[in-house]
């Protein structure tokens, strides 16, 4: 994640009794696809796909941590009560032995991100009507809480929402810094991550490929000095959605209350986020008109269109909870930004309007419901520039041409036109917007998403015989003993359930007090028929367990 390399964070999800293994937004895949059905009946059967979410929910519940392990090397992960299951790998590519390196090399990682999706994904689930977390004796909600809730970066004062993607510790200087507990600690164990996975490889048996890959272990090492990230309005952001979404579901009498009694200052959090906001056209002296090469290259012509249009002030949704300042002042010791320097990443900037728009709607923070006063007039016009940003890099098609620039830490390209289209459907959803800005992003964002976006997302799209899917890249470059081009379609099945889940959230609208959604009035046909046949063939290969069921959610 910090590196935007070829360092991926995959989820290999939970296995049930069919030994599958899928990432929770299938649940809320298949349960759009019910609602969608229900509310406009399909030749296809409603009740096909209750027996897969409900497997799906319980294979979910049963992967979560459920009692704390210490760090043994070669013997033992160390995890968190609460915290649901991912692994750092690399992706190696290529032979047998680079495949064989991309699956046995991998450390679990004790993050706040995922476990905050799969919460979301949970209730998401239930407020459509297909699950009751309530009723589940595990109490998933209030042990992945438990721990989410200190993940709260501890450099801001108390109550500020701020969040870390890892956990903090103090450093030798008294300074709070994020460290990936069980990779970080296999540096520690052998000063080398490199020579901590060939010790690994050598006790697994494998001593001729760790000598084949010598060289390519020994890069690892340049990614380890990135490890030490501040907070970020990545996960910042997820977190805010999560706190609405824990506000209206079931569990709110008893989970809600543990949120928000950590998290309840928003007005700082909204200084912070136009603080540290990228801001290309500012004469101040601060800094945030300072930006990554790699944003500036792919971003430039957004920027151009901006400044020729007459924009004198421009505040865009930034990765880092930090400005250049910060950094310099932390570059001995404390958190730093990768490369000294801020990005824009287009799926980061998305979560972040995800979170506002949630927020908004939902009036958190307000004692009636309506907007907060923590939307400020700033915060508003962050809102509109980024919304405006997020539609111009649909429009131009940027993830076509340089997808390794614009998504950072998203390397699968799909998430990020799910991303805006969760947005989209929010804003879909509802008859009045509580800010202009607001207005504008909800027409922005859908015309691109119901244009460009949509037909990106068609003409990605394969056939076989069980329907559509989607492929990425994960798995997609090997090669057999032959030398031959091998493509294992290892997240095949997810990026799928996020394709489809991105033409779903663009092309439907909640229905007010019903557990369902309709079609918009404009939905074309090609694109309904799309989606039914994606969620055909998502229910055959799941239940087919074939395909490995894999992906690289963010790096």
């Amino acid at each position: 994640r910090p590196c935007a390399s070829n360092v991926i964070l995959r989820l290999r999800l939970p296995p049930n009794i069919d030994n599958m293994r899928l990432y929770a937004c299938v649940i809320v895949l298949s349960v759009a696809l019910v609602a969608n059905t229900a509310a406009r009946p399909s030749t296809d059967s409603v009740g096909s796909f209750s027996p897969l979410i409900q497997s799906l929910y319980q294979s979910i519940l049963s992967e979560q941590v459920k009692e704390d392990s210490k760090w043994i090397p070669f013997v033992s992960d160390a995890k968190v009560k609460g915290l649901f299951p991912s692994w750092i790998h690399v992706n190696f590519h290529g032979n047998e032995a680079m495949y064989q390196l991309r699956e046995r090399v991998r450390f679990w990682d004790a993050n706040n991100f995922v476990t905050n999706w799969v919460l979301q994904a949970m209730l998401e689930t239930e407020a459509l009507g297909a699950v009751n977390i309530s009723a589940s004796p595990s109490q998933p909600v209030q042990n992945a809480l438990n721990v989410l809730l200190s993940f709260k970066d501890k450099t801001f004062p108390p109550g500020v929402p701020i969040m870390d993607f890892w956990p903090q510790t103090l450093d030798k200087y008294g300074k709070w810094q994020q460290f990936p507990t069980n990779i970080g600690n296999a540096v520690l164990e052998s000063d080398s991550l490199g020579n901590y996975i060939a010790d690994a490889l050598e006790r697994l048996g494998f001593s001729q490929l760790a000598h084949q890959i010598n060289g390519s272990l020994g890069m690892l090492d340049e990614f380890i000095s990135a490890f030490h990230i501040p907070a970020d309005f990545d996960d910042t952001a997820v977190n805010l959605a999560l706190g609405v979404r824990l506000s209206q579901s079931s569990v709110a009498n008893s989970a809600f209350p543990m949120w928000s009694k950590v998290f309840f200052d928003f007005q700082t959090l909204a200084d912070q986020w136009v603080d540290f906001a990228y801001a290309p056209f500012s004469t101040e002296p601060n800094a945030t008109n300072l930006i990554d090469p790699r944003t500036y290259f792919w971003l430039r012509g957004f920027l151009d269109q901006e400044f020729e249009a007459g924009t004198k002030s421009l505040l865009l949704i930034p990765t880092w909870a930090m400005d250049l300042m910060d950094d310099i002042a932390n570059f001995n010791d404390g958190d730093k930004m990768p490369f000294n320097a801020n990005n824009v990443d287009a799926s980061v900037s998305a979560n972040g309007i995800y979170g506002l728009t949630l927020a908004a709607l939902s009036g958190l923070g307000s004692s009636d419901g309506s907007l907060p006063g923590w939307f400020t007039p700033q915060l508003q016009q962050l809102y509109g520039d980024t919304s405006r940003m997020l539609a111009w890099t649909v429009n131009a098609d940027v993830v076509s041409s340089r997808p390794d620039l614009a998504l950072l830490y998203y390397p699968p390209v799909y998430d990020m036109y799910w991303f805006i289209a969760r947005s989209v459907h929010e804003l879909g959803s509802v008859n009045t917007f509580p800010f202009p800005e607001m207005a504008q992003a909800a027409q922005v964002m859908t015309d691109a998403m119901t244009g460009p976006g949509t037909q990106q997302l068609l003409s990605r799209a394969q056939s076989d015989r069980d329907g559509f899917y989607w492929d990425d890249f994960l798995g997609d470059n090997d090669t057999d003993i032959f030398g031959r081009p091998l493509n294992r379609g290892e997240d095949r099945i997810f990026s799928t359930a996020v394709a489809t889940s991105a033409l779903l959230d663009t092309w439907t609208v909640a229905l007010p007090g019903k557990c369902m959604r309709s079609w918009r009035v404009s939905t074309p046909e090609n694109v309904q028929r799309t989606i039914t046949l994606a969620g055909n063939w998502l229910a055959k290969n799941v239940a087919r367990g074939k395909l490995a069921l894999e992906n690289a959610f963010f790096a």
